[in-house]
């Protein structure tokens, strides 16, 4: 039987990461997926472990095995606004560097932002 306690430190250390990416995610940082996917990966795989050990450990009372899953629902949750807010942090970002785009290349005729990057090219010399 795992120990009930290591249970709510687990929780309690997902809870945190989340919280600290979610944080990161509302202050404009170009180096924000950098600063977050670490801690991002290492609750997912806590959670994974969590979810994991609850589904082995049978001497596990009902009533705290029921408060682990409610805890971990939330946490799902908190996954799922945390998926909104990287949406949005990508799409400003996306956003950002077709304004750059546009201020360095301008528009087309079409008046269309030119494609983000440089196209593919090979030098040979010699």
């Amino acid at each position: 039987m795992e120990d009930p306690f290591r249970y709510i430190q687990r929780l309690e250390a997902v809870r945190a990461s989340l919280r600290w990416v979610h944080d990161a995610l509302l202050t404009p940082r170009t180096d924000v997926w950098e600063l977050c996917a670490p801690r991002l990966d290492g609750a997912l795989e806590l959670l994974a472990v969590i979810e994991q050990q609850l589904q082995i450990d049978s001497a596990l009372g009902l009533e705290l095995k029921a408060e682990v899953r409610r805890q971990v629902a939330g946490l799902r949750r908190d996954l799922i606004r945390i998926h909104a807010l990287m949406e949005a942090a990508a799409d400003s970002y996306l956003g950002w560097a077709q304004m750059l785009t546009a201020s360095v290349s301008g528009y087309s005729g079409t008046g269309v932002v030119p494609p983000l990057g440089h196209p593919a090219a090979i030098s040979v010399q010699g």
